[in-house]
């Protein structure tokens, strides 16, 4: 929606892609019907915008629907990497599930494959402070938001010629 309201859409090709490892989560979120709940930040002008009422849920508009390709993905498989080859990823309320070893996988390969610049969004429970350099914390308007860092490519070539001595 917001790309939309910056006319974004007109103005290059974006390719929107919503991913969870559920089928029934893909499932439900193709057929784009949200409850009232999950409008609780969004301003009432765009809501009656961008979707529509029936019964007790509200639609989605097919303007903003075709652009969203649904796709069943797990992180840790070698096709998250390219659907990682991206200037943004909104990963919201998926670390808070993982171990601080998995969340360290899934950084590696966003940081190894989104392209520059980089922006991953994380969700309000979630943080990458004190666990990666690979991206560091910046804000837009009033969220949060992890740029890709340039530091940890350095870092790992430093790694590397450490382990060298090492032997």
């Amino acid at each position: 929606m917001a790309l939309n309201e910056d006319n974004w859409f007109s103005k290059m090709e974006i390719q929107i892609t919503a991913s969870d490892t559920s089928q029934t989560a893909i499932a439900k979120a193709n057929i784009g019907l949200y409850k009232e709940r999950s409008f609780r930040c969004l301003p009432l002008d765009l809501k009656l915008k961008y979707f529509t009422q029936e019964n007790q849920q509200w639609k989605i508009s097919q303007l903003i629907k075709e652009k969203i390709n649904y796709k069943v993905l797990n992180l840790f498989s070698p096709t998250a990497k390219e659907y990682a080859q991206a200037h943004i990823i909104f990963c919201r309320n998926v670390f808070i599930y993982f171990s601080r070893a998995s969340i360290l996988k899934v950084i590696d390969v966003f940081h190894e494959n989104m392209l520059d610049p980089g922006y991953l969004f994380l969700g309000a429970a979630e943080s990458l402070i004190n666990l990666t350099n690979k991206f560091e914390l910046n804000t837009v308007g009033k969220a949060f938001v992890y740029k890709k860092t340039k530091i940890a490519k350095l870092d790992t070539s430093i790694n590397n010629t450490v382990k060298a001595y090492e032997r």
